[in-house]
């Protein structure tokens, strides 16, 4: 999944779930570094020009009219994207995830630092090991468990395996929806050279 979008692996993941396969080995290889528009923390981008936030295929969710809805936030480097997707779920309480210990010690300074508004603004700050797609799923295990039968969105926006974890917590919980901001264009390279690879197997049944 190194060099797939988060909407496509996504959606082939599911596809294979739906097959009843009922395990996949994922690979996943992580960046020494990633790439920053003019050598600021804040220039990072993922994408160009205007998003359109909007559910990822095969995950609309439930919508269940209870009181609360409940916004999960996967943090990346882009915070004006973490923002928008907040005013656009306008939920009534925001969980935002960290990635910590993080690939590098800095990349957890760098989402908190670039996301500060979102952080801010009355969410609860939650951290899961970045390598980790398992700690991820069961942090949002733990958060569904603890919050009732409340409509459930999740923004995965952070790295590639807790965004893996956070699909297969989706694919095992039918009720929640997955959204993402599809860009007008991606940014072809936003990482710089490769380092420690990893295989994860996956369950797609519980």
């Amino acid at each position: 999944i190194s060099c797939f979008t988060k909407p496509f692996f996504y959606t082939l993941i599911h596809y294979l779930a739906a097959k009843s396969i009922k395990w996949i080995y994922t690979f996943y290889t992580q960046p020494v570094s990633y790439r920053f528009a003019d050598a600021n923390y804040d220039s990072f981008r993922s994408s160009k020009g205007p998003v359109s936030v909007k559910e990822l295929p095969s995950f609309p969710g439930q919508d269940t009219r209870e009181r609360e809805r409940i916004l999960i936030v996967i943090l990346g480097f882009d915070g004006d994207l973490t923002s928008e997707i907040n005013e656009i779920v306008a939920p009534t309480k925001t969980y935002v995830v960290n990635g910590f210990p993080s690939f590098e010690p800095k990349f957890k300074d760098i989402s908190l630092i670039n996301n500060e508004r979102m952080i801010n603004n009355s969410s609860t700050l939650l951290y899961s090991c970045s390598s980790n797609p398992y700690a991820m799923y069961n942090h949002l295990e733990s958060i569904k468990l603890n919050s009732g039968q409340n409509s459930f969105s999740i923004a995965p926006l952070g790295n590639k395996p807790m965004a893996l974890g956070a699909c297969i917590f989706a694919i095992h919980n039918p009720a929640v929806r997955v959204i993402y901001p599809y860009p007008e264009n991606y940014e072809m390279v936003i990482s710089k050279n490769c380092s420690i690879s990893w295989l994860y197997t996956i369950p797609t049944f519980l």
